[in-house]
């Protein structure tokens, strides 16, 4: 059993080092911009690009070595790809929107020392988000390994899961941006619609494709690459990125 453990952590290492160099390039040219606009909120525009970016390494790998992609594995890119865009794309518009910084940067960056501030700022939020972009990645990867093997009951599961979880992400998103449109619900706290029944139902949608993908892999090679990459980004949704701040 430890020998399986390790192992796996050894292959672990070995996928995710090309991975974190295209990630940590990726958001090192966001950094270099959003200093430039004096606008270090521009880092949410890009997660979603930054874990699809890491991701699709793996499947340009598998090409340049002349391996076919099989259909469920276009299945798999297809999502991720979706995923990202939409994500891209609603945050792009409110950055677009809003000519200020983020209010959650401001005061994180006014908390930090005055000297170096700007290598700070690079360290403690891009570095560090490009590393969790990448062991977010892995659940994705995880279940497009899978999908080169036959396609059985842990995947339809886990497909199914995640088509749930991305409709409930892109309803709650709709429902709550026509809602704070209204002028007559400022200062007001939603509770129409999937709000009803959650507090914070586009982070639960967000965590439970993830998991859908984590599902995905079961049987796979990266399994517990995957379960990691799931549980992660629900931690930095319920109580670190997500909900704490929207609260």
């Amino acid at each position: 059993m430890v020998y399986v453990i390790v192992n796996e952590l050894v292959e672990y290492l070995q996928l995710i080092a090309p991975l974190l160099a295209v990630s940590i390039a990726l958001m090192t040219v966001v950094f270099v911009i959003a200093h430039w606009r004096r606008r270090y909120d521009l880092i949410d525009v890009f997660w979603g690009p930054a874990i699809w970016t890491s991701f699709m390494v793996w499947p340009l790998w598998i090409m340049s070595n002349g391996d076919k992609i099989v259909l469920p594995a276009l299945g798999v890119i297809l999502m991720v790809t979706l995923w990202a865009a939409r994500l891209a794309w609603h945050v792009g518009a409110r950055h677009i929107r809003i000519d200020e910084q983020d209010v959650r940067y401001t005061r994180l960056i006014n908390a930090m020392p005055k000297q170096l501030r700007s290598m700070q700022v690079y360290v403690r939020i891009y570095i560090t988000q490009a590393v969790l972009a990448v062991v977010v990645s892995v659940a994705a990867i995880a279940a497009f390994e899978k999908s080169f093997n036959v396609v059985g009951f842990w995947y339809l599961l886990g497909l199914v899961i995640w088509v749930i979880g991305f409709g409930i992400e892109i309803i709650a998103d709709r429902q709550l941006a026509k809602f704070v449109s209204d002028k007559q619900n400022r200062g007001k706290l939603m509770r129409n619609g999937l709000w009803r029944y959650s507090r914070h139902p586009n982070y639960f949608g967000e965590a439970l494709l993830w998991w859908g993908f984590a599902i995905m892999a079961f049987g796979s090679s990266y399994v517990l690459g995957g379960l990691l990459g799931a549980f992660v980004i629900t931690i930095l949704l319920r109580y670190i990125s997500g909900v704490p701040q929207a609260e």
